[in-house]
C-alpha cells in the first residue's frame, strides 16, 4: 500500500496552512439591533432624569452676620416679617440669641452631630447628661420669657408623678427630695433669683418631665389663629414638639410662612430646623399644612397646633 505524503496528521496540517485554510469556524456576524420603531409594545425601562442635589450650606435667606433669629434670616421675597408686640413672647422668640453662623451642633457628651437638618444653633448650654429633649426645649423658652418679664411665680412645671415643681419655692431656698414617686420640698437650696439658679431649677425639672407633662399646659388652636410662640405637638407615633419662633406674611396674597425650632431625642442645643423641601425658602415653611410639615423626627399637621397656657391663658368656656 502506497502512503501519500499528506496522509499523516503532520502533513495534513502543513497542507492546510499552505492553502490558507483554517479549521476554526468563522463566527457569525453580530446581530444589528432593531430600529426604535420596532420596539413598540416592548417594556423599555427609561432611566430617571438626573436630579440636582440640594446645595450644601446655608440658603440664600441666611445672613451670616445675624446674631438673633430676626437678624439671621431674611424673609422671602414679597413677604414682610410680622411685628410682635413689645414685651410679648413672640418678640422674645424673634430675639433668641444664636450661635455664630456655621456652628456645628454637638451632643451633651461633646460628640458633633452628623445630621445637617438645621440652619442655626441656639446659643445655650446643655446639661452634661442626656436629659434635654424636645419638651425641655419648649419648657426652657417658656421659663426664660416668664423670668425676663419678672413673672417668677408663673414658672412651674408638673412632674410625671403629678408633683407641682414651682420656681417660687426653689428661689426661696428650697430643693426637692425624690424617693420613687414621692417628692417633697426640703431646705438646702440657694435663696436667690438669678439666671444661674433658674438654669439649675430647669436642669432638675428636665429629669422628671417629658412631652406628656408638657401637653398638660397646652390647648388646641386653628391654623388661622397661629402666631409666633405657638407649638406643634404630637403625642405619639412619634411623640414630638417644635415651636414657631418667627413669622412673615405676603401682604398681597395673605400667604404666611414661619420658622420652627426644636430639641431632639438625644440631648443637644435647641436648633432652627431646615425646610427639607426647599433650600431656597429654608428655614421658612409655608402655612399650607395640607401635606404636613416635615420636621426632624416627625411630620406635623394642622391638628398638631397648640398654644401654651402659661403664656396665653386658655379661653373661658362659652356658656
Amino acid at each position: 500500500m502506497i502512503k501519500r505524503p499528506w496522509s499523516t496528521p503532520l502533513a495534513a496540517c502543513m497542507l492546510l496552512v499552505l492553502c490558507g485554510c483554517s479549521s476554526v469556524p468563522t463566527p457569525p456576524p453580530r446581530a444589528t439591533p432593531p430600529p426604535l420603531e420596532e420596539t413598540a409594545g416592548l417594556h423599555v425601562v427609561t432611566p430617571p432624569p438626573p436630579t440636582t442635589p440640594r446645595p450644601e450650606g446655608p440658603g440664600p435667606l441666611n445672613r451670616a452676620e445675624g446674631t438673633t433669629i430676626a437678624t439671621r434670616f431674611d424673609v422671602p421675597q414679597g413677604y414682610v416679617r410680622i411685628a410682635q408686640p413689645e414685651g410679648s413672647f413672640g418678640a422674645f422668640l424673634q430675639q433668641t440669641a444664636l450661635a455664630a453662623s456655621g456652628t456645628k451642633a454637638a451632643y451633651y457628651d461633646g460628640h458633633e452631630k452628623v445630621e445637617a437638618d438645621y440652619d442655626a444653633v441656639v446659643d445655650m448650654a446643655v446639661p452634661k447628661r442626656d436629659s434635654f429633649h424636645a419638651a425641655h426645649a419648649l419648657m426652657r423658652m417658656q421659663a426664660l420669657y416668664l423670668y425676663a418679664q419678672g413673672r417668677y411665680d408663673d414658672i412651674s412645671f408638673t412632674f410625671l408623678s403629678g408633683f407641682e415643681f414651682e420656681f417660687s419655692r426653689w428661689r426661696a431656698g428650697e430643693i426637692i427630695s425624690v424617693s420613687g414617686q414621692s417628692v417633697i420640698w426640703t431646705p438646702g437650696g440657694k435663696a436667690e433669683t438669678t439666671l444661674e439658679n433658674l438654669e439649675a431649677y430647669l436642669a432638675t425639672a428636665y429629669l422628671y418631665t417629658n412631652l406628656a407633662t408638657l401637653s398638660k399646659g397646652l390647648y388646641s388652636i386653628s391654623v388661622k389663629e397661629m402666631s409666633v410662640g405657638d407649638v406643634f405637638y404630637r403625642d405619639a407615633n412619634p411623640a414630638h414638639a417644635a415651636i414657631i419662633v418667627d413669622m412673615a406674611e405676603n401682604p398681597t396674597t395673605g400667604q404666611r410662612v414661619f420658622i420652627l425650632a426644636q430639641g431632639f431625642s438625644t440631648a443637644q442645643p435647641m436648633q432652627v430646623i431646615k425646610n427639607p423641601e426647599s433650600w431656597e425658602l429654608s428655614p421658612w415653611f409655608e402655612d399650607d399644612l395640607a401635606t404636613g410639615i416635615q420636621a426632624p423626627g416627625a411630620i406635623f399637621e394642622s391638628a398638631h397646633l397648640y398654644r401654651m397656657e402659661a403664656i396665653v391663658p386658655r379661653p373661658s368656656a362659652q356658656p
